[in-house]
């Protein structure tokens, strides 16, 4: 276990369905960093690789306490300093 998580909120929000939530939708996600050495408290390498969970139980939103049971990693993604770095990255996608 690790001490170094973030709640986010995420707009868009990611459909809940496909999660077997029904008609909600997930608004809230939990990241930490990939890396051994990288912290986002703060942010220490930029850009910064991220694992990224889901909240299974919506206690840990109030206590700021959770165990693996009450999470699920569902992807990896990066977080940048800024939009146009994202996009110097990642815009060679753009046309395909």
């Amino acid at each position: 276990m690790r001490n170094d998580y973030m709640l986010i909120a995420i707009e868009p929000t990611i459909l809940g369905q496909q999660y077997g939530l029904g008609d909600r939708n997930i608004t809230e996600l939990i990241i930490s960093t990939r890396h051994q050495g990288f912290s986002l408290f703060p942010v220490s390498h930029w850009p910064c690789d991220i694992y990224v969970a889901r909240i299974l139980d919506d206690t840990i939103v109030q206590t700021r306490v959770f165990g693996r049971d009450q999470v699920e990693l569902i992807g990896w993604a990066t977080i940048f300093q800024a939009f146009d770095e994202a996009r110097a990255e990642f815009g060679r996608f753009d046309d395909v």
